[in-house]
């Protein structure tokens, strides 16, 4: 399983000599982490997007044609395919392809096209279909964060002020309840002040638990969702950005150590081929024993 944030935060204040809090504020090794882990999925998705591939829906509303794409969209170019269906919730073979229109086909064509942030239809639906349109797309991988504070009552909802490591916590507007392996139970937690540990108005939380931890952003976790083989590359990455701001003369060779590691990432990755194709049959009495 991928380390914690936390911990691959301890080994880097370790490793760079910045044990001490006061010289180099958490909050700028997580940006590290978190420009790392962009930079890394770029490349990854440069080779071979299949990895983050993910299958999306939205509702078809009637009379309405633009629609807000997924939160999570990597990018609004990477979209794969768009399906739509008349069926609610329909099955898989009840979706058939849109085509992607440009602004002047729109008039013409049965598609849609991406502007702006949403997905916008060249027709008006009729009628409203739950589910009624199928993205597949590639994701974007969620925020990494550390454990700001543990959740000590539900009702109402409370933390535990004393894992609050400085007094900017509360500088975000949204939240996410994570389990111990990072797995979100509650995301997009928007609340409006805290007071003695208590987090004022915010939504249901019913799904979270006592014990769970509480994280900065609207889509956070605290386990990154690449394999755990990355977690070199997080640390080497956080690494270098901290040597350069120290002015440290390691730096040179640290920056040869992230490109060894990165470039053997996509290797294995580029050449990711999971399934073995066969040698196609083009004559059938070969099949005859």
């Amino acid at each position: 399983m991928a380390a914690t944030v936390n911990s691959l935060l301890a080994l880097v204040r370790k490793s760079t000599g910045n044990r001490n809090t006061d010289g180099i504020y958490d909050d700028e090794f997580i940006e590290s982490f978190n420009d790392a882990q962009k930079l890394i999925q770029a490349r990854l998705v440069d080779v071979n997007s299949n990895i983050f591939f993910k299958t999306g829906y939205l509702s078809i509303v009637s009379g309405q044609v633009e629609y807000d794409l997924p939160s999570d969209l990597f990018m609004s170019t990477m979209i794969k395919t768009v399906e739509i269906t008349s069926t609610a919730n329909g099955s898989l073979d009840t979706y058939y392809p849109l085509q992607l229109v440009e602004r002047v086909e729109q008039s013409y064509l049965y598609g849609y096209k991406i502007s702006g942030g949403k997905l916008i239809l060249s027709f008006t639906p009729s009628v409203g279909v739950a589910n009624g349109i199928k993205l597949d797309y590639v994701k974007s991988l969620k925020r990494l964060e550390l454990r700001r504070g543990t959740i000590t009552s539900l009702a109402p909802l409370t933390v535990n002020t004393a894992t609050v490591p400085d007094k900017t916590f509360w500088d975000s507007d949204y939240l996410t309840i994570v389990d111990l392996n990072g797995v979100q139970k509650v995301a997009g937690v928007v609340f409006t002040s805290f007071s003695a540990g208590v987090i004022i108005t915010p939504p249901s939380v019913t799904a979270a638990a006592i014990g769970d931890y509480v994280i900065y952003g609207a889509n956070s976790t605290t386990n990154h969702e690449l394999p755990d083989i990355f977690d070199t590359y997080l640390r080497e990455f956080c690494k270098l950005m901290i040597m350069h701001r120290d002015s440290s003369s390691d730096s040179e060779l640290e920056s040869s150590i992230l490109t060894k590691v990165e470039d053997t990432l996509i290797s294995i990755y580029a050449n990711d081929n999971r399934a073995t194709k066969n040698i196609p049959i083009t004559d059938i009495e070969a099949m005859i024993y």
